[in-house]
């Protein structure tokens, strides 16, 4: 359990924490902020107070799954305000078949010419009408406490980090999960309450307002990497963010060699963007051991090593 948000007086400093931080050192922990803005969000919410925004590229299928998920998973009285999907260049054009609209969900359907889960976020943002937005990835599925989580942590921060584990067993899913791949890593503010030091938008909510206050997302960062970091960090001048760890979704990975590999060279080369907007941090992958030791998991953390300094250092 993370501390409640306390009151922030004057220019509170935040620090990395630790192991936890630096096992995530090789993705993005070398950014953290260094003091939060005042403004405090809204402390209750419901279903229809959230509109769910998901970005989506050449992912049918993922997108049949996240639907179905949320009719298995929540109540109609659980459902969210509305599902907001941003069809980003796909090849053929993504698909919403009518049964999930005749089973209550207020599935809304857009296109975004602009490259990038950036842009195509912003799309779904900017038309949102709910006073939250729940960002998740197309690989993802929603759990029984995927908003209800969101709603027991609720504490005045402007933006929430849920959890988000492996659907898989898989040798590469455990690793994901043991590593803490798509967790946030903990800052500590200088009144001792632990916080994450941005978002990863595979699980995220966000308070429009303060969304809309810091000008979305940066639609420089066309990748899928970085963009959510940068937005996270971004954040933080507005106000302070928090954990919310009862909040799940599973994460449906690729399996495989090579899709490990891809996705690391890609946050490998998101730290190469993100340098040029954070030029005070060192963002070069540096070497680091794996949190559960066993062979498969430190044959792997040194893949995932190589793969991060390929995309950082060779990859334009």
């Amino acid at each position: 359990m993370v501390d409640a948000v306390r009151p922030l007086n004057g220019e509170p400093s935040y620090t990395a924490k630790g192991e936890r931080a630096l096992t995530f050192s090789s993705s993005f922990s070398a950014l953290s902020p260094r003091r939060s803005g005042q403004t405090t969000a809204p402390l209750h919410a419901h279903p229809g107070d959230v509109s769910l925004v998901v970005p989506v590229k050449n992912n049918q299928r993922g997108i049949d799954r996240l639907l179905t998920a949320f009719l298995h998973t929540h109540t109609p009285a659980q459902f969210p305000g509305e599902l907001i999907l941003v069809d980003n260049n796909s090849s053929p054009p993504l698909q919403v078949a009518p049964h999930y609209r005749e089973r209550g969900l207020h599935v809304v359907l857009l296109s975004c010419t602009r490259l990038g889960p950036a842009a195509a976020r912003n799309v779904g943002a900017q038309v949102a009408q709910g006073a939250w937005i729940l960002f998740l990835d197309s690989d993802c599925l929603p759990t029984t406490t995927t908003l209800p989580g969101y709603f027991l942590h609720l504490n005045g921060a402007v933006a929430y980090a849920g959890s988000v584990r492996a659907a898989g067993t898989d040798v590469f899913s455990r690793y994901y999960e043991s590593q803490a791949i798509l967790t946030p890593p903990i800052v500590v503010h200088d009144s001792g309450s632990e916080h994450p030091a941005y978002l990863i938008t595979a699980n995220a909510l966000v308070w429009k307002q303060a969304l809309l206050q810091i000008g979305g997302f940066n639609e420089q960062i066309q990748g899928a990497a970085g963009e959510d970091i940068d937005l996270g960090l971004r954040l933080w001048d507005v106000g302070p963010l928090a954990y919310a760890p009862h909040a799940h979704v599973l994460h449906v990975f690729e399996g495989g060699v090579s899709a490990f590999v891809k996705r690391f060279v890609r946050y490998g080369r998101g730290n190469r963007v993100l340098q040029r907007y954070y030029p005070q941090a060192d963002l070069a992958p540096r070497p680091f051991s794996a949190r559960v030791p066993s062979f498969w998991n430190r044959l792997l953390a040194g893949a995932q090593y190589a793969s991060l300094w390929w995309g950082y250092h060779c990859i334009l």
